[in-house]
Protein backbone atom coordinates (compact mmCIF):
# COMPACT_ATOMS: atom_id res chain seq x y z
CA UNK A 1 0.00 0.00 0.00
CA UNK A 2 0.82 3.79 -0.54
CA UNK A 3 3.24 4.71 2.07
CA UNK A 4 1.76 8.15 2.72
CA UNK A 5 -0.59 7.78 5.06
CA UNK A 6 -3.24 10.65 6.14
CA UNK A 7 -3.42 9.39 9.80
CA UNK A 8 -6.99 9.88 11.87
CA UNK A 9 -6.88 10.75 16.11
CA UNK A 10 -10.25 8.24 17.01
CA UNK A 11 -10.89 5.21 14.97
CA UNK A 12 -13.93 5.38 12.88
CA UNK A 13 -14.80 2.04 13.32
CA UNK A 14 -14.82 1.62 17.04
CA UNK A 15 -13.50 5.05 18.53
CA UNK A 16 -10.25 3.72 19.89
CA UNK A 17 -8.13 7.05 20.79
CA UNK A 18 -4.92 5.80 18.48
CA UNK A 19 -1.50 6.37 19.99
CA UNK A 20 1.48 8.07 18.21
CA UNK A 21 2.55 4.75 16.28
CA UNK A 22 -0.03 3.02 15.92
CA UNK A 23 -1.06 2.00 12.32
CA UNK A 24 -3.89 -0.19 12.77
CA UNK A 25 -6.88 -0.32 15.55
CA UNK A 26 -6.21 -2.49 18.65
CA UNK A 27 -9.72 -3.33 19.41
CA UNK A 28 -11.16 -4.05 15.89
CA UNK A 29 -8.02 -4.13 13.37
CA UNK A 30 -9.13 -1.36 11.11
CA UNK A 31 -6.13 0.66 9.28
CA UNK A 32 -5.45 4.57 11.09
CA UNK A 33 -5.38 5.85 7.49
CA UNK A 34 -8.11 8.74 6.15
CA UNK A 35 -10.09 7.26 3.25
CA UNK A 36 -11.37 10.48 1.41
CA UNK A 37 -8.38 11.55 -0.48
CA UNK A 38 -7.92 13.02 -3.68
CA UNK A 39 -7.58 10.59 -6.64
CA UNK A 40 -4.18 10.98 -7.80
CA UNK A 41 -3.25 9.34 -3.97
CA UNK A 42 -5.42 5.95 -5.17
CA UNK A 43 -4.00 5.90 -8.22
CA UNK A 44 -0.60 5.47 -6.75
CA UNK A 45 -2.14 2.70 -4.01
CA UNK A 46 -3.52 0.89 -6.50
CA UNK A 47 -0.23 0.52 -8.75
CA UNK A 48 1.71 -0.36 -5.47
CA UNK A 49 -1.13 -3.27 -4.95
CA UNK A 50 -1.07 -4.54 -8.24
CA UNK A 51 2.49 -4.52 -8.37
CA UNK A 52 3.68 -4.45 -4.85
CA UNK A 53 6.73 -2.05 -5.57
CA UNK A 54 8.00 -0.79 -2.78
CA UNK A 55 11.09 -0.15 -1.33
CA UNK A 56 11.50 -4.35 -0.35
CA UNK A 57 11.34 -4.84 -4.03
CA UNK A 58 14.38 -2.93 -5.52
CA UNK A 59 16.39 -4.06 -2.43
CA UNK A 60 15.43 -7.66 -3.40
CA UNK A 61 16.67 -7.13 -6.82
CA UNK A 62 19.99 -5.40 -6.04
CA UNK A 63 20.60 -8.02 -3.46
CA UNK A 64 19.80 -11.47 -5.34
CA UNK A 65 21.87 -9.99 -8.54
CA UNK A 66 24.97 -8.49 -6.71
CA UNK A 67 25.45 -11.49 -4.20
CA UNK A 68 24.76 -15.22 -5.55
CA UNK A 69 22.68 -17.32 -2.54
CA UNK A 70 22.70 -14.57 0.15
CA UNK A 71 19.01 -13.42 -0.02
CA UNK A 72 18.74 -17.38 0.49
CA UNK A 73 21.04 -17.92 3.15
CA UNK A 74 19.58 -14.85 5.05
CA UNK A 75 16.08 -15.80 4.55
CA UNK A 76 16.94 -19.33 5.40
CA UNK A 77 17.92 -17.59 8.73
CA UNK A 78 14.80 -16.40 9.15
CA UNK A 79 16.52 -12.76 8.40
CA UNK A 80 13.54 -12.26 6.13
CA UNK A 81 11.69 -8.84 6.71
CA UNK A 82 13.72 -6.57 4.73
CA UNK A 83 12.78 -8.81 1.51
CA UNK A 84 10.29 -9.07 -0.44
CA UNK A 85 8.20 -12.97 -0.09
CA UNK A 86 9.70 -14.84 -2.73
CA UNK A 87 6.42 -16.10 -4.44
CA UNK A 88 5.60 -13.09 -5.19
CA UNK A 89 8.85 -11.56 -6.36
CA UNK A 90 8.55 -15.32 -9.00
CA UNK A 91 5.14 -13.70 -9.56
CA UNK A 92 6.36 -10.58 -10.96
CA UNK A 93 9.54 -11.16 -12.71
CA UNK A 94 7.91 -14.44 -14.40
CA UNK A 95 5.18 -12.21 -15.71
CA UNK A 96 7.49 -10.03 -17.14
CA UNK A 97 9.85 -12.20 -18.47
CA UNK A 98 6.98 -14.63 -20.25
CA UNK A 99 5.55 -10.93 -21.59
CA UNK A 100 8.70 -9.87 -23.16
CA UNK A 101 9.12 -13.40 -25.20
CA UNK A 102 5.27 -12.75 -26.57
CA UNK A 103 6.58 -8.88 -26.81
CA UNK A 104 8.70 -9.28 -29.99
CA UNK A 105 5.44 -10.27 -32.14
CA UNK A 106 3.34 -7.49 -30.74
CA UNK A 107 6.13 -4.91 -31.32
CA UNK A 108 6.33 -6.47 -35.34
CA UNK A 109 2.89 -6.13 -35.68
CA UNK A 110 3.01 -2.55 -34.87
CA UNK A 111 5.08 -1.53 -38.18
CA UNK A 112 3.71 -4.82 -40.08
CA UNK A 113 1.71 -3.08 -42.21
CA UNK A 114 4.56 -0.84 -43.70
CA UNK A 115 7.01 -3.84 -43.57
CA UNK A 116 4.41 -5.82 -45.33
CA UNK A 117 3.75 -3.17 -48.68
CA UNK A 118 7.69 -3.39 -48.64
CA UNK A 119 7.97 -7.29 -49.14
CA UNK A 120 4.85 -7.31 -51.61
CA UNK A 121 6.76 -4.77 -53.72
CA UNK A 122 10.17 -6.44 -53.54
CA UNK A 123 8.27 -9.82 -54.50
CA UNK A 124 6.72 -8.42 -57.79
CA UNK A 125 9.27 -6.72 -58.86
CA UNK A 126 11.74 -9.38 -58.41
CA UNK A 127 9.79 -11.55 -60.11
CA UNK A 128 9.35 -8.99 -62.76
CA UNK A 129 13.10 -8.59 -63.25
CA UNK A 130 14.06 -11.88 -63.29
CA UNK A 131 11.56 -12.51 -66.18
CA UNK A 132 12.82 -9.17 -68.16
CA UNK A 133 16.27 -10.73 -67.17
CA UNK A 134 15.52 -14.35 -68.69
CA UNK A 135 13.80 -12.41 -71.90
CA UNK A 136 16.84 -10.26 -72.44
CA UNK A 137 18.57 -12.99 -72.99
CA UNK A 138 16.71 -15.05 -75.05
CA UNK A 139 16.76 -12.13 -77.22
CA UNK A 140 20.11 -11.51 -77.46
CA UNK A 141 21.16 -15.79 -77.62
CA UNK A 142 18.02 -15.70 -80.35
CA UNK A 143 19.71 -12.39 -82.41
CA UNK A 144 23.33 -13.99 -82.34
CA UNK A 145 21.60 -17.49 -83.42
CA UNK A 146 20.32 -15.74 -86.36
CA UNK A 147 23.32 -13.45 -87.33
CA UNK A 148 25.36 -16.60 -87.57
CA UNK A 149 22.61 -18.35 -89.66
CA UNK A 150 22.54 -15.72 -92.37
CA UNK A 151 26.20 -15.64 -92.18
CA UNK A 152 26.13 -19.77 -93.27
CA UNK A 153 23.21 -18.65 -95.57
CA UNK A 154 25.65 -16.11 -97.58
CA UNK A 155 28.04 -19.14 -97.70
CA UNK A 156 25.23 -21.53 -99.42
CA UNK A 157 24.61 -23.53 -96.50
CA UNK A 158 20.85 -24.18 -96.41
CA UNK A 159 19.16 -23.68 -93.02
CA UNK A 160 15.82 -21.86 -93.90
CA UNK A 161 13.72 -24.22 -92.54
CA UNK A 162 15.71 -24.65 -89.21
CA UNK A 163 15.23 -20.50 -88.93
CA UNK A 164 12.45 -20.52 -89.63
CA UNK A 165 11.28 -23.20 -86.60
CA UNK A 166 13.95 -21.31 -84.59
CA UNK A 167 12.07 -18.71 -84.90
CA UNK A 168 8.66 -19.65 -84.19
CA UNK A 169 10.24 -21.10 -81.03
CA UNK A 170 11.51 -18.36 -80.13
CA UNK A 171 9.07 -15.83 -80.38
CA UNK A 172 5.87 -18.65 -79.13
CA UNK A 173 8.52 -18.66 -75.70
CA UNK A 174 8.55 -14.17 -76.05
CA UNK A 175 4.72 -14.40 -76.21
CA UNK A 176 4.44 -16.66 -72.98
CA UNK A 177 6.96 -14.36 -71.01
CA UNK A 178 5.20 -11.00 -71.63
CA UNK A 179 2.03 -12.55 -71.04
CA UNK A 180 3.51 -13.96 -67.45
CA UNK A 181 4.89 -10.15 -67.12
CA UNK A 182 1.87 -8.78 -67.94
CA UNK A 183 0.02 -10.93 -65.60
CA UNK A 184 2.64 -10.06 -62.72
CA UNK A 185 2.16 -6.68 -63.53
CA UNK A 186 -1.71 -6.89 -63.31
CA UNK A 187 -1.27 -8.82 -59.94
CA UNK A 188 0.88 -5.84 -58.72
CA UNK A 189 -1.30 -2.96 -59.06
CA UNK A 190 -4.16 -4.58 -57.66
CA UNK A 191 -2.85 -5.21 -54.67
CA UNK A 192 -1.32 -1.71 -54.58
CA UNK A 193 -5.01 -0.79 -54.93
CA UNK A 194 -6.70 -3.41 -52.58
CA UNK A 195 -3.52 -3.85 -49.78
CA UNK A 196 -3.05 -7.63 -48.20
CA UNK A 197 -1.06 -8.92 -45.90
CA UNK A 198 1.74 -11.37 -46.54
CA UNK A 199 -0.28 -13.98 -45.05
CA UNK A 200 -3.31 -13.51 -47.38
CA UNK A 201 -0.64 -13.68 -50.17
CA UNK A 202 0.87 -16.54 -48.86
CA UNK A 203 -2.39 -18.36 -48.69
CA UNK A 204 -2.81 -17.45 -52.49
CA UNK A 205 0.12 -18.06 -53.41
CA UNK A 206 -0.26 -21.63 -51.77
CA UNK A 207 -3.78 -22.20 -53.38
CA UNK A 208 -2.15 -22.07 -56.69
CA UNK A 209 0.51 -24.96 -55.81
CA UNK A 210 -0.62 -28.56 -57.52
CA UNK A 211 -0.06 -30.16 -54.49
CA UNK A 212 0.58 -29.93 -50.50
CA UNK A 213 3.03 -32.32 -48.70
CA UNK A 214 2.30 -33.39 -45.58
CA UNK A 215 4.34 -35.73 -43.32
CA UNK A 216 3.32 -37.23 -39.50
CA UNK A 217 5.21 -39.51 -38.07
CA UNK A 218 4.51 -42.88 -40.14
CA UNK A 219 1.69 -41.08 -42.04
CA UNK A 220 3.23 -39.26 -45.19
CA UNK A 221 1.10 -38.51 -47.86
CA UNK A 222 1.07 -35.77 -51.00
CA UNK A 223 -2.34 -34.10 -51.56
CA UNK A 224 -3.52 -32.54 -54.66
CA UNK A 225 -5.33 -29.28 -53.71
CA UNK A 226 -8.58 -29.79 -54.23
CA UNK A 227 -8.26 -33.36 -52.22
CA UNK A 228 -6.18 -31.36 -49.22
CA UNK A 229 -9.54 -28.39 -49.58
CA UNK A 230 -11.80 -31.30 -49.02
CA UNK A 231 -10.00 -32.92 -46.61
CA UNK A 232 -9.87 -29.82 -44.35
CA UNK A 233 -13.38 -29.12 -44.26
CA UNK A 234 -14.67 -33.00 -43.84
CA UNK A 235 -15.84 -35.19 -41.12
CA UNK A 236 -14.06 -37.52 -39.05
CA UNK A 237 -15.54 -40.36 -41.28
CA UNK A 238 -13.47 -38.66 -44.31
CA UNK A 239 -10.28 -38.34 -42.07
CA UNK A 240 -10.76 -42.11 -40.85
CA UNK A 241 -11.25 -43.23 -44.85
CA UNK A 242 -7.95 -41.23 -46.06
CA UNK A 243 -5.90 -42.50 -42.65
CA UNK A 244 -7.05 -46.27 -43.76
CA UNK A 245 -6.38 -45.57 -47.03
CA UNK A 246 -2.54 -44.88 -45.92
CA UNK A 247 -2.37 -47.99 -43.90
CA UNK A 248 -2.76 -46.43 -40.53
CA UNK A 249 -4.62 -47.28 -37.81
CA UNK A 250 -8.13 -43.95 -37.26
CA UNK A 251 -7.78 -43.65 -33.86
CA UNK A 252 -8.40 -40.78 -31.53
CA UNK A 253 -4.52 -39.67 -31.87
CA UNK A 254 -4.32 -40.38 -35.18
CA UNK A 255 -7.31 -38.30 -36.30
CA UNK A 256 -6.31 -35.19 -33.88
CA UNK A 257 -2.65 -35.23 -35.58
CA UNK A 258 -4.37 -35.28 -39.18
CA UNK A 259 -6.72 -32.27 -38.31
CA UNK A 260 -4.20 -30.66 -36.62
CA UNK A 261 -1.12 -31.12 -39.19
CA UNK A 262 -4.00 -29.71 -41.63
CA UNK A 263 -4.74 -26.71 -39.48
CA UNK A 264 -0.83 -26.30 -39.35
CA UNK A 265 -0.73 -26.32 -43.43
CA UNK A 266 -3.55 -24.22 -44.06
CA UNK A 267 -3.26 -21.39 -41.48
CA UNK A 268 0.31 -19.86 -42.23
CA UNK A 269 2.04 -17.55 -39.88
CA UNK A 270 -1.01 -16.68 -37.75
CA UNK A 271 -1.17 -20.51 -36.30
CA UNK A 272 2.27 -20.58 -36.38
CA UNK A 273 2.18 -17.63 -33.88
CA UNK A 274 -1.54 -18.75 -32.24
CA UNK A 275 0.41 -21.73 -31.31
CA UNK A 276 3.64 -20.17 -29.67
CA UNK A 277 1.46 -18.09 -27.35
CA UNK A 278 -0.31 -21.55 -26.59
CA UNK A 279 3.18 -22.61 -25.95
CA UNK A 280 4.53 -19.94 -24.07
CA UNK A 281 1.17 -20.24 -21.48
CA UNK A 282 1.70 -23.75 -21.48
CA UNK A 283 5.40 -23.13 -20.34
CA UNK A 284 4.89 -20.49 -17.37
CA UNK A 285 2.58 -22.74 -15.75
CA UNK A 286 5.11 -25.83 -16.17
CA UNK A 287 7.73 -23.70 -13.90
CA UNK A 288 5.60 -24.19 -10.88
CA UNK A 289 6.22 -28.13 -11.02
CA UNK A 290 9.53 -27.88 -12.52
CA UNK A 291 11.12 -25.30 -9.39
CA UNK A 292 9.55 -27.83 -6.82
CA UNK A 293 11.68 -30.56 -9.10
CA UNK A 294 14.80 -28.58 -8.98
CA UNK A 295 14.33 -28.25 -5.62
CA UNK A 296 13.92 -31.65 -4.70
CA UNK A 297 17.15 -32.43 -6.88
CA UNK A 298 19.39 -29.95 -4.42
CA UNK A 299 17.47 -32.30 -1.64
CA UNK A 300 19.05 -35.01 -3.10
CA UNK A 301 22.38 -33.93 -3.60
CA UNK A 302 22.81 -31.97 0.03
CA UNK A 303 21.11 -34.83 1.94
CA UNK A 304 23.36 -35.40 4.37
CA UNK A 305 23.07 -31.82 5.39
CA UNK A 306 19.92 -32.84 7.44
CA UNK A 307 17.77 -29.87 6.15
CA UNK A 308 14.37 -29.21 5.57
CA UNK A 309 13.08 -29.60 1.86
CA UNK A 310 11.50 -25.98 2.69
CA UNK A 311 15.21 -24.68 2.14
CA UNK A 312 15.99 -26.37 -0.71
CA UNK A 313 12.92 -24.84 -2.35
CA UNK A 314 13.55 -21.66 -1.04
CA UNK A 315 16.67 -22.02 -2.97
CA UNK A 316 14.98 -23.26 -6.23
CA UNK A 317 12.65 -19.90 -6.25
CA UNK A 318 15.27 -17.36 -6.13
CA UNK A 319 17.37 -18.96 -8.52
CA UNK A 320 14.68 -18.92 -11.54
CA UNK A 321 13.98 -15.56 -10.16
CA UNK A 322 17.58 -14.72 -11.42
CA UNK A 323 17.09 -16.80 -14.74
CA UNK A 324 13.86 -15.26 -15.41
CA UNK A 325 15.24 -11.35 -14.85
CA UNK A 326 18.41 -11.96 -16.71
CA UNK A 327 16.88 -14.05 -19.77
CA UNK A 328 13.74 -11.25 -19.37
CA UNK A 329 16.15 -8.24 -20.24
CA UNK A 330 17.88 -9.88 -22.75
CA UNK A 331 14.49 -10.66 -24.80
CA UNK A 332 13.76 -6.61 -23.65
CA UNK A 333 16.85 -5.93 -25.41
CA UNK A 334 16.18 -7.99 -28.07
CA UNK A 335 12.93 -6.30 -29.11
CA UNK A 336 14.21 -2.47 -30.20
CA UNK A 337 18.10 -3.77 -30.57
CA UNK A 338 18.45 -7.40 -32.46
CA UNK A 339 21.02 -9.13 -30.34
CA UNK A 340 23.62 -11.72 -31.70
CA UNK A 341 23.41 -15.08 -30.03
CA UNK A 342 26.72 -14.93 -28.44
CA UNK A 343 25.32 -12.50 -25.98
CA UNK A 344 22.61 -15.23 -24.76
CA UNK A 345 25.47 -17.23 -24.24
CA UNK A 346 27.04 -15.53 -21.90
CA UNK A 347 23.74 -14.89 -20.01
CA UNK A 348 23.52 -18.67 -19.88
CA UNK A 349 27.88 -18.81 -18.81
CA UNK A 350 26.79 -16.13 -16.29
CA UNK A 351 23.82 -17.61 -14.98
CA UNK A 352 26.09 -20.92 -13.95
CA UNK A 353 28.73 -18.95 -12.38
CA UNK A 354 26.00 -17.74 -10.49
CA UNK A 355 24.76 -20.85 -9.88
CA UNK A 356 28.17 -22.12 -8.76
CA UNK A 357 28.68 -19.18 -6.31
CA UNK A 358 24.95 -19.62 -4.96
CA UNK A 359 25.47 -23.27 -3.89
CA UNK A 360 28.96 -22.45 -2.54
CA UNK A 361 28.06 -19.98 0.02
CA UNK A 362 24.62 -21.96 0.97
CA UNK A 363 26.15 -25.34 1.89
CA UNK A 364 30.15 -24.17 2.23
CA UNK A 365 31.62 -26.92 -0.06
CA UNK A 366 35.19 -26.64 -2.15
CA UNK A 367 35.20 -25.40 -5.44
CA UNK A 368 35.66 -28.84 -6.93
CA UNK A 369 32.96 -30.63 -5.65
CA UNK A 370 30.48 -27.60 -5.61
CA UNK A 371 31.54 -27.38 -9.66
CA UNK A 372 30.92 -31.07 -10.38
CA UNK A 373 28.05 -31.37 -8.26
CA UNK A 374 26.10 -27.76 -10.30
CA UNK A 375 27.13 -29.48 -13.60
CA UNK A 376 25.28 -32.91 -12.90
CA UNK A 377 22.44 -31.16 -11.38
CA UNK A 378 22.03 -29.03 -14.60
CA UNK A 379 22.43 -32.19 -16.83
CA UNK A 380 19.40 -33.65 -14.85
CA UNK A 381 17.47 -30.93 -14.51
CA UNK A 382 17.90 -30.06 -18.32
CA UNK A 383 16.21 -33.75 -18.97
CA UNK A 384 13.44 -32.50 -16.92
CA UNK A 385 13.47 -29.17 -18.94
CA UNK A 386 13.52 -31.02 -21.99
CA UNK A 387 10.42 -33.02 -20.86
CA UNK A 388 8.44 -30.33 -20.21
CA UNK A 389 9.38 -28.57 -23.22
CA UNK A 390 8.12 -31.58 -25.38
CA UNK A 391 4.56 -31.30 -23.15
CA UNK A 392 4.50 -27.84 -23.67
CA UNK A 393 5.20 -27.96 -27.55
CA UNK A 394 2.54 -31.22 -27.76
CA UNK A 395 -0.25 -29.33 -25.91
CA UNK A 396 0.38 -26.09 -27.80
CA UNK A 397 0.39 -27.79 -31.06
CA UNK A 398 -3.29 -29.82 -29.89
CA UNK A 399 -5.19 -27.06 -28.37
CA UNK A 400 -4.78 -23.97 -30.71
Amino acid sequence: MARNKIKQQVCANCGHYFGQDENFCPKCGQENHTPNQPIKHYLVELVEALLHLDSKFFHTIWVILRYPGLITKEYNENKRARYMPPIRLYVFVSLVFFVSLQAPHVYDKSNQKELEKQELDEYFEDSKRELQIYLDSLNSAYLNYRSDSLLLSKQSISIDDSLAKTGQMHWSLVDSIRLKLDSIEQKHIEFKNHPVSMDSLYKILQNEQDSVNINIGNIKFDLTRSEFNKLKSGSDELIDSFILSKNQQPNYFNRITVKQTLKLANGGEDYVHRMTEKIIKFSSGSFFFLMPIFGFLLYLFYIRRKRNYYEYLIFSLHLHIVVFLVLGILFLINIFIELEYYYFLIGIALLYFYLVKALRLNYDQSRLRTFFKSLLLMFIYSIFLLLALVITVILGFFTV
